[in-house]
């Protein structure tokens, strides 16, 4: 049974999201060197380690929410209190998303379904940044949907639109940030590739939404393309 302690299970929950992250990155460090390949030998036996790694992910979720539940209906709790427990279980709550989305977004990429293989655009992320209100941290995540992964190589671009001086305009991803030297980013990456940096927006200019495209080479080329409003995550 757990405890109905908040900080209790905010511990609890902190070490389930660090060993799934520390699982993706060594799974994401593991098929990204040929060394490391060699070193393990057998592709099936580290996607059950991570499938189990998954399923234990799950089962704590499962039991942190009845713990979440059960704390919700605790009679005991000091009504002098009640706002710091709300507070508390707000961040369990929000920690709790936070992992069953890492889990949903590795599961997706080992175990994807049948009718979405192939090049996808996962995500896009824009954060503001503290020190100028037109400065801007971003993040990209393509991956690659397969049940046998293989070096996937690519490109991908992202314009950034919206308006200036009552004009609609776009902008290259290349245009606002110093980390990209080119408007096609190059991709090479087995199962997934994150794109992040800063961008810096002119001052009269007001974006709306970004396009992503991404193209993979090869055989079997294919362009995907995913459109985002432009909404600003909390740091």
């Amino acid at each position: 049974m757990w405890a109905r302690n908040p900080r209790q299970i905010k511990i609890a929950l902190g070490v389930a999201l660090l060993v799934i992250l520390v699982m993706a990155f060594a799974f994401g460090a593991y098929y990204g060197k040929k060394a490391a390949l060699e070193h393990y030998g057998d592709l099936g036996i580290v996607n059950n380690q991570l499938v189990a790694a998954l399923n234990t992910a799950n089962a704590e979720i499962d039991a942190l929410r009845n713990s979440v539940a059960e704390f919700k209906l605790s009679s005991d709790v000091d009504r002098l209190a009640a706002e710091k427990v709300r507070g508390e279980l707000r961040d369990l709550n929000n920690t709790i998303a936070e992992l069953e989305e890492a889990v949903a977004f590795y599961k997706g990429v080992m175990d994807p379904d049948k009718n979405k293989r192939g090049l996808s655009i996962a995500s896009f992320d824009v954060f503001a940044s503290d020190s100028d209100v037109n400065a801007f941290r971003y993040k990209v995540v393509v991956v690659q949907l397969a049940g046998n992964h293989r070096l996937l190589k690519g490109t991908a671009a992202l314009r950034v639109i919206g308006t200036q001086a009552g004009q609609l305009v776009s902008f290259p991803l290349s245009q606002l940030s110093d980390d990209v030297k080119s408007e096609k980013i190059k991709l090479r990456f087995k199962y997934f590739q994150e794109i992040s940096g800063e961008m810096q927006l002119p001052e009269d200019f007001i974006p709306e939404r970004v396009n992503i495209t991404a193209t993979s080479l090869g055989k079997h080329a294919t362009t995907v393309e995913q459109k985002y409003d432009w909404i600003v995550q909390e740091s």
